[in-house]
C-alpha cells in the first residue's frame, strides 16, 4: 500500500515516518510493506496524488491548511481515505462537505501506535472494495478511467489513441507497451500487435487472424493472442 504522508512540521514529520515504518516491517508478513513518501509541502503533493492508497495530512504553517489541500485532492479525482491529524489545528470542526464524510479519518497527535494501525487496516479495507483507477493524461486534460471503460488503444505517430467505451479519444504521449506496463494487473486487456491494445470486455467477435471491436474496429493479430481473446470473451460472457 502506498501513503503520502505531509506535514510542514518537520520534527512531527520525522516522527510520523519512523512510526509508519514501524507498521511497515510489522505488516511486511501479514499484508506487505507500506511504501510511503513523506512531503513537508503540499505543491510535490499534488503533482501525483493518484497512486497513494491514504494520505495523512496536517498542515497548518503554509497559507493553505490541510483541509484546503484535502479538498484540492479530491477536486483532482481522490477517493483514497483522508487522514487528518489534529494538533494545532482542530480539523473535525472545519466544513468537510467537500466529500463525503467517510472519506475523512481523524488522529490526535502526538499520535499512537495503536490508533495508526487501525487507520491503516481501515484503508486496507477500503482499497481492496475500491475500483483502482487509470490516468490517461493528455496535453488538454487528465482522465482517471477505470478498466472497463477502455476499449481499445492504438498508436498514432509518437502517441497513443485510447478509445473509450463511451466513444470518447483520448490522445495521449504513451505508447502500447507503457499502457500496457500499467494495467496488466487486468486480465482483460491483450496487446494484438506491438502497437494496439484492446479490451476483452468489449470484443463483438473474432475472425481468421483478427479481433472485431463492438465499435467496428479490428485488429489482426497471431493465434495464441487470438486464443486468449476467445477464452477472455468465453469468461466475460458467462458472468
Amino acid at each position: 500500500m502506498h501513503v503520502a504522508l505531509c506535514d510542514d512540521n518537520t520534527a512531527d514529520r520525522k516522527q510520523s515516518e519512523r512510526l509508519l515504518q514501524r507498521e511497515s516491517l510489522n505488516r511486511i508478513p501479514v499484508t506487505g510493506p507500506l511504501y510511503v513518501d513523506s512531503y513537508g509541502s503540499a505543491a510535490s503533493l499534488l503533482t501525483k496524488p493518484m497512486q497513494y492508497d491514504v494520505f495523512i495530512l496536517d498542515i497548518c504553517k503554509s497559507e493553505e491548511h490541510a483541509v484546503q489541500i484535502a479538498e484540492k485532492l479530491v477536486a483532482l479525482g481522490v477517493k483514497a481515505p483522508i487522514v487528518f491529524c489534529c494538533s494545532d489545528m482542530d480539523y473535525r470542526s472545519m466544513d468537510l462537505s467537500f466529500a463525503p464524510q467517510d472519506q475523512f479519518l481523524f488522529l490526535d497527535k502526538p499520535i499512537r501506535r495503536a490508533e495508526l494501525t487501525e487507520i491503516i487496516d481501515h484503508a486496507l479495507l477500503r482499497l481492496a472494495n475500491t475500483e483502482h483507477t487509470i490516468e490517461l493524461r493528455s496535453q488538454k486534460e487528465t482522465l482517471y478511467v477505470i478498466e472497463a471503460d477502455i476499449m481499445h488503444a492504438k498508436e498514432k505517430g509518437r502517441n497513443l489513441l485510447v478509445t473509450l467505451a463511451d466513444g470518447k479519444e483520448v490522445l495521449i504521449p504513451s505508447s502500447a507497451s507503457n499502457l500496457f506496463g500499467q494495467i496488466q494487473q487486468f486480465p482483460c486487456f491483450l496487446c494484438p500487435t506491438e502497437k494496439t491494445l484492446v479490451n476483452a470486455r468489449h470484443i463483438a467477435k473474432t475472425a481468421f487472424h483478427k479481433i472485431i471491436m463492438k465499435d467496428g474496429q479490428s485488429f489482426y493479430t497471431n493465434s495464441s493472442v487470438l486464443k486468449y481473446a476467445k477464452l477472455m470473451m468465453q469468461e466475460y460472457k458467462a458472468n
